[in-house]
């Protein structure tokens, strides 16, 4: 059980901070507000114009999550609470995410 114990504590800087989770949360319930009220709007024929804007707002809320959660893990490397291979895990990450657009 010790072992794990160090584990635990090696992988806990690694977290996103609380005030950051909760900014998060917020975004993400927001952007699914958006989803909600386009998948009302598809019911009620709404203009193709009004749901791609709508779709647009949720596309760029998702990106701004994106950006906070890389902008934290940044803020983690610059205190060193990762090391190299972490950072190498990152930027694949990123990479990858970028290429699905």
């Amino acid at each position: 059980m010790e072992e794990n114990e160090g584990k635990i504590e090696f992988y806990k800087d690694k977290h996103l901070p609380h005030e950051v989770k909760e900014n998060l949360i917020i975004r993400i319930n927001r952007a699914k507000g958006h989803l909600e009220s386009i998948k009302e709007m598809i019911s009620q024929d709404r203009t193709c114009e009004e749901i791609i804007t709508q779709l647009s707002a949720v596309k760029s809320a998702v990106n701004e999550i994106m950006i906070k959660v890389v902008e934290a893990h940044i803020g983690m490397i610059e205190k060193g609470n990762f090391n190299n291979s972490d950072v190498i895990e990152l930027v694949r990450v990123l990479i990858k995410s970028m290429k699905l657009k």
